[in-house]
């Protein structure tokens, strides 16, 4: 069965004719038309009534539309069922019986189950292809507003905060409207840390052009700590409701001050070195390194609850993105894919334990592995574990081969069960970013689920990353799985494996939930592209292959 779908693009209303009635040329095919608004199915009518008329291309014909529209009335009479049944329904010859009505209610139903490319009316009748293009807007197909909305937000605001001193809160503000005074708005400011908001107060203001606030403030605390300011509206207007923030900005102060703290090492653990297995034990803790095949860390468990599902590895890939789809990445940096993965047939990494030591009397352990990944030509890497009886630090570093492509994402995986689905974490949000999409973003401390974290893009592809974390916390039942980062990590937490959600060509066809994935990401390459076919991300948000990757953090038990 071939389906036609008419869309509102003008310029299309000859080409699509054309190729309707060279499909109408071919035997035993059953057409489906489908109409949406505009001037478009219009115009299309005009071209294709004078080659129809009189004969019988249109018998086989079934011709699917709405009769009520609640929108676009001035193009109700030119799209309707009831305003085309004389124009071109009956002209055409189109029967009675294969003129089918639509219902917006059922619309809105079935558009919430899945979201596709092809039209409304595709998507109505369940016959949206496994395509994508061009499904790329600020806002989904039912109108909900994807991440990148906050991020044109922010970069198109027209005001500007310019850090003075802004630990004693003296600001520049820049007024870059051409005819709206600042006084229309008022200035709320806050100063906060992860461990909540010290001072709050709003301002009225109305500055001119520029002008140095001097807010009178003091240092709240001896750790990292913020200074966000809100440009507020007073009265809800036409297009915003009244508080509606036109324009927005984060001061970071003492960055990184304090959030990282050594493991206290204040008891014994005992070392069982085995052929199988190398084993570091407290009363609560008992860590496992694989001897056999895998050299790998294998298990964790705190208070006899099993933290992994799976053994921790490298991870250099990404779902693809539609930028990275236009630049053919899946191709050229396909050394990548499976360059993590352990063991295999593939280009994985073949692990190693080089060495353990016992320091502080039996109450630290330092475990350093290698590791080898298979690209062509290979590269190294290393992971150092030190661990007491209070957590356990994770020293990863990466040497790529210069001779190799780009690396779409350096950083260690882990597979936790799947309970682990509320995360609380202190970096960049609310919503998802990238290091080249976080203008947007503002440090804080913020709750949120997995679940949540998923963005429903057309196409499932990489999501949900969150760029600066300093520490996360990811609470199971009746376990919890603590990271602090030295000094700042990327985080993306998922209950998909990247080559899962890239395999996958619907939401609602992702496996069911079986895991929670855990990327903890040294750099994960940019996002963007000045096109998206073609066009890489910024040289400087590149991953290149010229430099060692270093990433440091802590699993506190």
């Amino acid at each position: 069965m071939r389906t036609i779908i008419v869309e509102d693009y003008e310029e299309m209303s000859r080409v699509v004719a054309q190729e309707f009635l060279g499909l109408m040329h071919l035997d035993q095919q059953r057409i489906n038309l489908s109409i949406t608004g505009g001037s478009t199915p219009k115009r299309m009518y005009e071209l294709l009534v004078p080659e129809v008329k009189g004969k019988e291309y249109f018998s086989n014909v079934h011709f699917y539309n709405f009769d009520e529209i609640p929108y676009r009335k001035e193009d109700r009479e030119g799209v309707t069922i009831s305003g085309l049944r004389e124009q071109f329904l009956t002209p055409a010859g189109i029967k009675e019986e294969n003129i089918h009505k639509l219902d917006h209610t059922n619309y809105r139903k079935r558009d919430e189950e899945i979201l596709a490319d092809g039209g409304l009316d595709a998507v109505i009748l369940g016959l949206g292809w496994d395509g994508h293009f061009c499904g790329n807007g600020l806002l989904f197909g039912d109108r909900r507003i994807t991440p990148k909305y906050y991020e044109i937000q922010k970069l198109y605001q027209y005001v500007d905060f310019c850090a003075v001193d802004p630990v004693r809160g003296q600001v520049e503000i820049k007024n870059k409207y051409l005819f709206t005074d600042l006084a229309d708005f008022e200035l709320y400011w806050c100063q906060c840390s992860d461990k909540g908001v010290f001072r709050d107060v709003e301002v009225q203001l109305a500055p001119g052009e520029k002008k140095v606030l001097d807010l009178e403030l003091g240092r709240p605390c001896n750790t990292e700590f913020y200074l966000n300011l809100e440009l507020r509206t007073k009265e809800k207007t036409l297009w915003c409701p009244a508080g509606f923030a036109v324009a927005k900005e984060q001061f970071v102060i003492d960055a990184f001050a304090n959030t990282y703290d050594e493991l206290v090492a204040d008891a014994p653990l005992l070392v069982d070195d085995t052929y199988g297995s190398l084993r570091v034990m407290s009363d609560d803790v008992n860590i496992r390194f694989e001897r056999r095949e895998r050299n790998q860390l294998v298990s964790i468990k705190v208070g006899g609850e099993e933290l992994l599902q799976g053994p921790m590895r490298f991870n250099f890939w990404r779902a693809l993105t539609d930028n990275d789809r236009g630049t053919r990445a899946g191709s050229r940096l396909g050394c990548w894919r499976d360059a993590g993965d352990t063991p295999g047939i593939y280009n994985n990494t073949k692990w190693s334990i080089e060495n353990y030591k016992i320091l502080d009397g039996g109450k630290k352990v330092v475990v350093v592995s290698g590791a080898t990944v298979c690209t062509q030509p290979e590269c190294k890497g290393q992971v150092v574990y030190t661990i007491t009886s209070k957590g356990m630090e994770v020293d990863m570093q990466f040497f790529p081969n210069d001779a190799l492509p780009e690396i779409p994402e350096v950083g260690l995986l882990f597979e936790l069960p799947p309970d682990f689905e509320n995360l609380t974490y202190l970096g960049a949000g609310p919503e998802e970013n990238y290091i080249d999409r976080c203008n947007a973003a503002q440090i804080g401390l913020y709750n949120t689920t997995v679940t949540d974290l998923y963005t429903d893009y057309l196409k499932p592809q990489e999501c949900g990353n969150r760029t600066g974390v300093r520490y996360a916390t990811l609470v199971g039942q009746k376990k919890v799985f603590s990271l602090v980062a030295e000094p700042v990590m990327e985080l993306n937490v998922s209950h998909w494996l990247p080559k899962e959600i890239e395999n996958t060509w619907h939401g609602k066809d992702l496996p069911p939930v079986t895991k929670t994935v855990v990327r903890c990401i040294a750099r994960q390459q940019g996002v963007g592209g000045y096109d998206s076919w073609g066009a890489h991300c910024n040289e400087k948000y590149k991953n290149k292959t010229d430099k060692t990757y270093r990433l440091k953090f802590q699993i506190r038990f």
